[in-house]
């Protein structure tokens, strides 16, 4: 494999893991607002502060 392949492969990794990111964050999004139907307000503050954290720990960090 040469360096060239290598970097695609790296892009391409790292592309999925943003694009599965966002698809997690807005799943949870869509589980907030039927959360606020409810109105269950710790609940929802809970969920909300999972999303963050969830959202953070994912992200691929810069060197």
């Amino acid at each position: 494999m040469t360096g060239k392949e290598a970097r695609r492969n790296r892009q391409d990794a790292l592309a999925t893991r943003e694009m599965l990111t966002c698809l997690d964050v807005t799943a949870e999004m869509m589980r907030l607002e039927e959360g606020k139907k409810h109105n269950n307000k710790k609940t929802v503050y809970q969920e909300r502060t999972k999303v963050h954290w969830r959202f953070d720990s994912r992200r691929p960090q810069a060197d």
